[in-house]
């Protein structure tokens, strides 16, 4: 197994020159992140994706199921009616 050491940069290892030939500095940077992910999230859905997503649901995938109170729990289940415990 072979061990890679890390150098540090030297403090003054950017010069003026170079820092503003870059293309973009890091508050652009952020802003065009931000800008993309928010025009990315606030996009309407496209009608294909749509219809994608609704060919898909099955019927009772589209509805609520019955409420929790209906068949309380601790209840026994409707399939252990002739059931009986043996101790």
């Amino acid at each position: 197994m072979s061990s890679t050491r890390l150098t540090l940069a030297q403090e003054g290892h950017l010069t003026e020159g170079t820092i503003k030939n870059t293309p973009v500095n890091r508050r652009q940077l952020m802003g065009l992140g931000v800008f993309s992910a928010l025009s990315y999230g606030l996009a309407p859905p496209s009608s294909a994706a749509v219809s994608n997503t609704n060919r898909h649901l099955r019927p009772w995938m589209t509805f609520p199921g019955n409420p929790v109170a209906m068949t309380p729990y601790g209840q026994p289940s409707q399939y252990q009616t002739g059931l009986e415990r043996v101790t």
